[in-house]
């Protein structure tokens, strides 16, 4: 059988053709990636993408941005007052603080309040104990719920002691993946997580850092310095390439800073002669990364702050009747804005453009709603 002769492509060599296939490659990469990214989009259930929830006095409660369809999905009675409502990343869960025993504990619920977890931190096993049995030390710690990872297997978490803040990274099956001394913590993907650590220096001064800590490589990165100054409030953009914070000292009261996700090109943002309250209680990007909330402490006659990511376009969203302590956050499209209000006389949940126009109240109950997460 006479050997079979491939006659060579005209105008072409094998690094072309090699270098063609890789760029194909990389293009169906592209692609994939593309898709998975909708994917997670489209993960989110159609009939929550404007869900909204809070905490209200009947429990944990959800209601449409419409004001259709209020639902008391987890009553006071199972846990107790709560507080922290948070949605994971496809809205399929709900993790808050419940009470147990006299102390804080994280619940963990389903979309409807089904399938309730709670979960504390696991104490040294007895010699009674099944293989792989969680037991909880009621009443040792207060527990707190601190934001979702990506995925939703993972959150984080933060408790006091004895007056020391400490947290880490659990599991929705309570296994504790890594133990920080710190709080403030906020994921920037499945394996990166940034928290802030207090420190006190050689010359006894007092501050705290923004720390990122890799969980798979068990590597950390210090993002700021400096003694006596106060860095709080770390947050990611969801495009995880930016970091919006704020700092506290005496040279520099409670300002917002931005930095990129490695830590280069600092930059603040607005200072107390930008805005009117003291500390910081809320930042949050744009669902585009474009835009920076932020929430100063005035207590019951706080405003809300929009401001660009590069520094421009400051401005007062809503004055003077904002609740701080009952939280504000962007609507999924990034067109509007939610918050709580006493205006009128009991504290409810209000929606407002970015622009401060079309304000419109959410809920009527006849006692305190507050604390969403939309």
């Amino acid at each position: 059988m006479l050997p079979v002769m491939l006659k060579p492509i005209s105008g072409c060599n094998m690094g072309t053709i090699i270098n063609k296939l890789w760029w194909i490659i990389l293009l169906l990469l592209a692609f994939s990636s593309f898709d998975c990214a909708l994917e997670r989009k489209k993960s989110i259930p159609a009939d929550l993408k404007n869900k909204i929830v809070f905490l209200c006095s009947d429990g944990i409660c959800t209601i449409n941005s419409d004001g259709t369809d209020l639902k008391v999905i987890v009553p006071s009675a199972e846990g107790g007052p709560f507080s922290n409502p948070h949605w994971s990343t496809d809205k399929r869960r709900i993790a808050f603080n419940g009470n147990v025993k006299g102390s804080s504990r994280i619940m963990i619920v389903d979309n409807d309040g089904s399938d309730s977890k709670i979960l504390g931190l696991p104490r040294p096993k007895s010699k009674n104990s099944k293989p792989g049995e969680i037991r909880v030390e009621w009443g040792k710690y207060d527990l707190q719920f601190g934001d979702w990872s990506p995925s939703g297997k993972y959150f984080s978490y933060s408790h006091g002691f004895l007056g020391v803040n400490y947290g880490g990274v659990m599991s929705t099956d309570g296994e504790i993946k890594t133990e920080l001394n710190g709080v403030d913590f906020s994921f920037a993907g499945e394996h990166s997580i940034m928290f802030v650590e207090w420190f006190i220096s050689k010359t006894t001064a007092a501050g705290s850092r923004i720390v990122r800590w890799d969980l798979k490589e068990k590597k950390r990165q210090i993002m700021t310095e400096g003694e006596g100054a106060f860095h709080y409030k770390p947050v990611f953009s969801s495009q995880a390439d930016r970091i919006a914070y704020a700092v506290d000292s005496v040279a520099l009261p409670n300002e917002l800073w931005i930095m990129n996700v490695n830590g280069s090109a600092k930059k603040r943002l607005a200072s107390q002669d930008d805005f009117v309250g003291k500390r910081l209680q809320i930042i949050e990007f744009s669902p585009d990364g474009e835009k920076i909330l932020f929430l100063p402490d005035n207590g019951d006659r706080s405003s809300i702050y929009v401001v660009n990511n590069d520094g421009t376009g400051l401005h007062v969203v809503v004055g003077d009747i904002v609740n701080s302590g009952g939280g504000a956050d962007w609507s999924p499209d990034g067109k509007e804005i939610i918050f709580t209000s006493d205006k009128d006389g009991n504290q409810e949940l209000y929606i407002v453009n970015i622009e401060g126009n079309d304000l419109k109240r959410l809920t009527y109950n006849s006692t305190t709603d507050c604390c969403p997460d939309w």
